[in-house]
């Protein structure tokens, strides 16, 4: 196990550039008011979840909206204080915090029950799907991430508060590459964390004297996406930067950010923008 810490740093080789392709704008008269978090599906369109209406919205990347549901209510397709939202293959997965339960829906946003863990998750804020279609839960106030087996439903522990040298203090977003690494960042250190499909920690990535907010977080190409209230960043997972961009640049302060290939998704509380990420 690597445990071993590194900082960002700037890195004179690779650099990438961002183009505009289209945005999402909230329609007129609607009460949607930010998009706290964002998935891709296999066909290339996104989910995206509107925290002010307790709404999932479906559109593709010109920024049309095919189809949106949910509300506010503790009942099923609606929801109290939802926190993250998860395509996973044919299937969609929305967490509630408030509630401590995540439900399952199909692309059509049809519900399919919930997501049963026998009571080992309390708060869930952030999902991941393994590669072989297990899930991942982190807990907001166990301060762990959880594997809920796809076949059996059993739930252990995968990560801990107290296995960590640098424990947790308030993460808030996980993803998972291809390959089944894990990252998780973590706003009330600014930290990275970088993990393998078993729990073993690689390394951290520590962010000090930089923007530490952590709002949310993309693989691309081996390298990771930053969402943060000062604009995005891209990195590799030894904390080089490759690339960043402003809010100025980007049109939104970035509340979530989501990969397909390389059609890059920003959400944030102007909407949704949508971005092709080159090498330059």
């Amino acid at each position: 196990m690597i445990t071993v810490s590194c900082s960002i740093s700037s890195f004179g080789g690779d650099r990438y550039n961002l183009h505009p392709m289209s945005s999402l704008q909230f329609p007129e008269g609607s009460d949607w008011e930010s998009i706290e978090s964002v998935s891709f599906a296999p066909d290339g369109t996104l989910f995206a979840l509107e925290s002010h209406s307790r709404t999932i919205i479906h559109a593709d990347t010109t920024g049309k909206i095919l189809s949106f549901g949910g509300g506010y209510g503790s009942g099923q397709s609606t929801f109290q204080e939802p926190s993250d939202i998860l395509v996973n293959g044919f299937d969609l997965m929305v967490s509630d915090r408030s509630e401590g339960k995540i439900q399952i829906f199909d692309l059509r946003l049809n519900p399919q029950g919930e997501l049963s863990s026998s009571g080992e998750y309390e708060r869930p804020i952030s999902l991941g799907r393994m590669i072989n279609g297990d899930i991942l839960v982190l807990d907001e106030d166990r301060l762990e991430l959880i594997r809920i087996g796809a076949t059996t439903g059993e739930a252990h522990s995968l990560i801990e508060y107290g296995e960590l040298p640098q424990p947790f203090i308030q993460p808030v977003k996980l993803q998972i590459s291809d390959s089944g690494e894990i990252i998780l960042g973590d706003r009330g250190n600014g930290s990275i964390y970088h993990f393998d499909e078993y729990g073993s920690l690689f390394h951290t990535i520590n962010r000090e004297g930089e923007d530490q907010t952590i709002n949310g977080l993309a693989w691309y190409e081996g390298r990771i996406l930053i969402a943060s209230e000062n604009g995005l960043i891209l990195i590799s997972t030894l904390g080089e930067v490759h690339g960043s961009w402003s809010t100025e640049e980007l049109g939104t302060n970035p509340l979530d950010v989501g990969v397909f290939h390389k059609t890059i998704a920003v959400s944030g509380i102007d909407g949704i923008f949508f971005f092709r990420l080159a090498e330059e």
